[in-house]
């Protein structure tokens, strides 16, 4: 429980240089033990891990960065353990038919499993998976 506040909170609900969103509150993984710590064996039950995977050819989705540090901030204040990650698929096995594809796709993995899928940046279907798979844990 401790860890949830202590994620929930840190990130600053401000904006970078430029017009950018301050994104520090997602995590970037790009080995296969990156990928395996981060999503799978993180070691909190009923987190909801939402993966934004990408090519290093195209690069994340950006322009869901304000999308995201909302949805991040609005569930933690409401109490859900929910976690975002990008997953650069270049030299992750699990995410080998990602490495071609120039969409993104979004995962969500609880207890280390997917439980969902989406293939690009879909926000009605992303808020969808999040509410329906996201759990209280206060």
């Amino acid at each position: 429980l401790e860890f949830r506040r202590v994620l929930f909170r840190s990130a600053p609900l401000t904006t970078m240089s430029k017009g950018k969103v301050d994104v520090s509150f997602i995590k970037h993984v790009a080995t296969s033990d990156d990928f395996q710590r981060e999503v799978i064996d993180h070691g909190q039950d009923n987190l909801l891990v939402v993966v934004d995977v990408f090519t290093g050819t195209w690069g994340p989705c950006n322009m869901l960065d304000q999308y995201f540090m909302n949805q991040f901030f609005e569930m933690g204040d409401n109490d859900y353990a929910i976690k975002f990650v990008r997953a650069k698929s270049d030299k992750i096995g699990a995410l080998v038919q990602f490495h071609d594809s120039p969409m993104p796709h979004f995962l969500f993995y609880m207890n280390g499993e997917m439980v969902a899928k989406v293939e690009g940046p879909k926000m009605p279907e992303l808020t969808k998976n999040m509410e329906a798979h996201a759990v209280k844990v206060a």
